[in-house]
């Protein structure tokens, strides 16, 4: 890397919500959920899932990474409870993959359900 890290700042406590409040978003189309938040929440459109039928919901535990960097998507592993959601921001950049596959298998055995990232 060159240059240095983004300084990394861990909350530990997540207020997460209900399963009762999860369950009322499965199914739900992501603009729908979007427009009910008066346009807030909303991702690039180049951000799609791998395969057009992918779905998933869970509570969103959050990392900035830097340009390959993938040390707070490390920390937010440790974070991550099973069923949560992994958002990884890397600034746009696509020169290198946040994650690979051996990260993503560690991921899944942890029982995190998505990763969501724009780099």
């Amino acid at each position: 890397m060159i240059g240095d890290p983004p300084v990394l700042t861990l909350k530990r406590r997540i207020e997460r919500p209900s399963d009762a409040q999860i369950a009322a978003f499965k199914g739900v189309p992501t603009g729908f959920v979007v427009d009910a938040q008066m346009g807030q929440g909303a991702l690039d459109h180049r951000i799609k899932p791998l395969w057009p039928e992918m779905r998933f919901a869970g509570p969103a535990v959050t990392a900035q990474c830097g340009p390959r960097d993938n040390t707070a998507a490390y920390v937010a592993m440790r974070i991550a409870r099973p069923g949560d959601v992994l958002v990884l921001q890397t600034g746009d950049y696509e020169g290198a993959a946040v994650i690979g596959d051996n990260l993503a298998a560690i991921m899944k055995r942890l029982g995190i359900v998505a990763v969501v990232t724009d780099g």
